[in-house]
């Protein structure tokens, strides 16, 4: 028997809806589709704490001006080990993939 007080979502139903509301933080498209994709994976893999229920909190700290969607990420420094980069204030999702556009 199911908890009635539990609401399932199918993920290609989620994902999109968390998009729109990413986006409608002044997030570019691509980046809010990806902190969707990001948010869902994590509800599929059974760790809720890192899944869709951030979406509340993230529009919380947009609103205090703790969360700028488009601000710039920079690579600070780089070696073979190791990239050093600077989110600011941003998705750390999209942060997270800067390292793929430095070169060897």
């Amino acid at each position: 028997m199911t908890d009635s007080k539990t609401l399932y979502l199918r993920p290609e139903k989620l994902k999109p809806f968390i998009s729109t509301v990413v986006q409608g933080l002044q997030t570019p498209a691509r980046d809010a589709d990806f902190v969707a994709a990001v948010l869902v994976e994590a509800d599929l893999r059974g760790v809720d704490s890192h899944g869709a229920t951030r979406l509340v909190g993230y529009v919380e700290i947009r609103d205090l001006g703790l969360l700028d969607p488009v601000a710039d990420v920079r690579v600070l420094s780089t070696n073979s080990a190791c990239t050093r980069i600077d989110e600011n204030p941003r998705f750390r999702h999209v942060g997270s993939t800067t390292w793929h556009g430095v070169s060897d």
